[in-house]
């Protein structure tokens, strides 16, 4: 049978175990294509990826660029994921749609999105062994300015310990380890000596109770044994060559483009929430149905929202966007000014600020709540992609073209995927052509 109600997902977790950008990670090392489907919070969040880079979402907030989108998914500590073969998007409304830069996304990432407990699961494995980033490390791939720039280039040329790394930095202890993170995690940064290799890297990065063995190629063909708790699930059949590892290929639809195996990447789609349903099972045996194993489906959309006190961070942000998606700028304002009166050291809670104050003066004749909401998100983040959006379309509302087109010229300077950034410049140029 091969009804739609029994298709399984290629793979499913929670990110708990599998923080989101490490699933980004891997799923670019892999060039997979398909479907991420995400449930938090009582919604779901859809990502399309197309040959290892994620090329649209929904819903998302609506005014942003995918990038910028997607970065709330790294502040959760745990959602069900479950990646499906194929493009799941329903229909064209609410889809964000552009390219992510993963190298990019990292580091995005590291501006208030990362969690401590992630950064620590990895830096805190190299503690008093020193690091050295590799020759061919590019600062530019991921963006990367000023001290942290500086800091790089530094364990280019002298290995350092990250409690080293700390003192010696210009920067804050606790940046100090998240470029340490993204350095690991990326393989850009390794043990000096060579004492733990790449073994060690991607155990800082594996999640725990993940076989520290290869999955091997089952006894009957179609069925790759399961370890962990979450699973790879094949619909090919194996090849006839000698048994040995099997790298996630999912299905025709999906694709790999790595020649390492899957296990071997930095980020596995297998963290481990739950033992698999295999103790009794004889070897050969077909694995569990769909409809056996509660995380083998794309997550539900039907429970009812949580109510905002219940919500992260995140969440309540995500929850202040939709609601002025719909509309209801005053109750999406009311969350917003209190995660400000909260901490208002978080520059996309004012740039969602800006956005929603830019929707609900439309047709009034001044801007100045909107700029002023763009220039304390650009305070703490003179790069911000979406202040510098939002602060553009104000302008362009004021009638003040120049500086309209210098900030939509500075959003897509700080993300190249800005799609709205380069519509408006686009635009801007056609004006000037009549």
């Amino acid at each position: 049978m091969n009804s739609a109600n029994e298709r399984r997902p290629v793979a499913e977790g929670d990110l708990s175990r599998t923080p989101f950008a490490h699933l980004l990670l891997y799923v670019h090392s892999n060039n997979l294509s398909g479907t991420l489907i995400v449930q938090r919070g009582g919604f779901e969040t859809k990502v399309v990826f197309r040959d290892g880079r994620a090329v649209a979402a929904k819903p998302l907030p609506r005014g942003t660029e995918l990038s910028r989108g997607l970065l709330e998914l790294c502040s959760l500590d745990s959602g069900a994921y479950a990646f499906w073969e194929g493009d799941l998007l329903d229909d064209a409304r609410e889809v964000v749609r552009g390219t992510v830069n993963p190298y990019l996304f990292l580091a995005a990432s590291l501006k208030g999105h990362v969690r401590d407990a992630v950064v620590a699961s990895v830096v805190d494995r190299f503690a008093g062994i020193p690091l050295k980033v590799v020759p061919d490390f590019d600062p530019h791939k991921f963006g990367l300015r000023g001290p942290d720039a500086g800091l790089a280039q530094a364990l280019k040329d002298e290995s350092m310990d990250p409690e080293t790394a700390s003192a010696r930095g210009r920067q804050s202890a606790a940046d100090v380890r998240r470029l340490l993170y993204m350095l690991l995690v990326t393989q850009n940064a390794m043990p000096a000596d060579g004492s733990t290799g790449t073994s060690g890297v991607r155990a800082a990065v594996t999640p725990s109770g993940f076989a520290a063995e290869p999955p091997r190629a089952s006894p009957r063909p179609g069925n790759p044994s399961q370890s962990g708790s979450d699973r790879v699930r094949s619909s090919r059949p194996a090849p006839s060559a000698p048994a040995g590892p099997l790298r996630p290929s999912g299905s025709a639809a999906l694709r790999t483009g790595s020649n390492r195996p899957a296990w071997q990447q930095l980020a596995s789609m297998r963290p481990g929430s739950a033992r698999p349903r295999t103790s009794g099972r004889p070897s050969g045996t077909a694995p569990p149905r769909a409809r056996d194993v509660p995380s083998a489906r794309a997550p539900s959309p039907s429970e009812a929202p949580l109510p905002v006190e219940a919500l992260d961070r995140g969440g309540k942000l995500r929850r202040a966007e939709q609601l002025a998606e719909r509309k209801k700028y005053v109750e999406a304002a009311r969350i917003l000014e209190a995660m400000l009166a909260d901490d208002d050291s978080d520059p996309d809670v004012h740039a969602a600020r800006a956005w929603v104050l830019y929707q609900q003066l439309a047709g009034q004749a001044s801007m100045r709540a909107v700029h002023d909401a763009c220039a304390r998100a650009l305070r703490l983040d003179a790069a911000h992609p979406r202040a510098l959006y939002i602060r553009g379309l104000a302008y362009k509302r004021d009638g003040r073209e120049t500086e309209a087109r210098s900030s939509f010229r500075r959003a897509l300077d700080a993300d190249a995927d800005h799609i709205e950034a380069r519509r408006e410049l686009r635009l801007a140029r056609m004006r000037r052509r009549k």
